[in-house]
């Protein structure tokens, strides 16, 4: 997604799970997810929010993304930083509703790497040769 950058602290090819960073400019709208398992952020700068209103981050607040929510969140005028936390894989939707990707622990991983940044990437990886 323009204007988002993140990076990838921990991630576990075994569980899943995965750590990051991440960075998205103001005023950005994410498209529209599904969190197949709960995602723990921290909100360091700035907060996001959704289209009903309901505040759901802002710096120092920590929020939890049940899993099986969907929703598509704005970043606030001074965009978002946050520690997120997710124990799981979120789908991605296309604008008519289609399931577009699977954002999981592997895919994290290979956009980190692609872009040079896995240096200091804990990872977890029972299997030889799988990157």
């Amino acid at each position: 997604m323009p204007g988002t950058y993140f990076k990838l602290l921990f991630c576990d090819l075994v569980s899943g799970n995965f750590t990051l960073l991440l960075k998205v400019v103001p005023y950005i709208k994410a498209a529209i997810h599904w969190h197949l398992h709960n995602t723990e952020a921290y909100i360091i700068e700035g907060g996001f929010y959704y289209e009903d209103g309901d505040d759901k981050g802002y710096a120092g607040y920590y929020t939890c993304e049940s899993a099986g929510a969907i929703h598509e969140p704005f970043t606030a005028p001074e965009g978002v930083t946050m520690l997120a936390i997710s124990h799981g894989p979120i789908g991605g939707y296309t604008d008519d509703g289609q399931l577009a990707l699977m954002a999981d622990a592997r895919l994290h991983y290979l956009m980190a790497r692609e872009n040079g940044a896995v240096e200091f990437t804990t990872l977890v990886d029972y299997t030889h040769g799988s990157l």
